[in-house]
């Protein structure tokens, strides 16, 4: 791969609210271009027609980052984990899972990650069930990032995670 920065792509298994705001105003802090969130109980099912009280809770904690106008220039919502991936597939991205427990990929600590590939799509499960089988399944799955933890915690908050994750990738 050449020099440059990587094309990334942060895929976001049905996330909370609650981390969403932090999350979005990260990736874009960051230079990512596209959050993809796959939204398979509704929550999101179209951005751009959010209620009020929830494109008013993610403005107020992203402030800076976009209004409700351009709300769907950094988010693309997905039906499933199928679309997600052909539709990865079709621009010809390489993914990683990220997760603390071994999920039969190659496991790779994120202070490890050796970047080889130039378009590269982060796949980051939901809070409490983490990632699918589906998305570790997919054929372009390379590896299982996982976050080197010292104290007896398993795992991070999925903003922190987003953050320490992207962070390794573009420095």
């Amino acid at each position: 791969m050449a020099s440059e920065r990587p094309i990334l792509r942060i895929i976001l298994e049905n996330p909370s609210d609650t981390n969403l705001a932090a999350i979005i105003r990260t990736c874009v802090g960051l230079g990512i271009e596209k959050i993809i969130i796959i939204d398979t109980i509704g929550r999101f099912a179209e951005i751009k027609n959010l209620s009020k009280k929830r494109k008013h809770h993610i403005n107020s904690s992203s402030a800076g980052v976009f209004n409700e106008e351009n709300i769907d220039k950094y988010i693309i919502v997905m039906s499933s984990v199928i679309e997600t991936i052909e539709f990865l597939n079709k621009g010809k991205y390489i993914s990683y899972v990220t997760s603390p427990y071994n999920k039969h990929k190659e496991n790779i600590k994120l202070n490890m990650i050796i970047i080889k590939h130039e378009k590269i799509a982060i796949w980051f499960g939901n809070e409490s069930k983490g990632i699918s089988e589906e998305a570790v399944a997919n054929p372009e799955c390379i590896a299982c990032i996982q976050i080197p933890m010292i104290g007896p915690i398993e795992s991070f908050n999925l903003g922190v995670s987003v953050a320490l994750v992207l962070y390794e990738f573009i420095r």
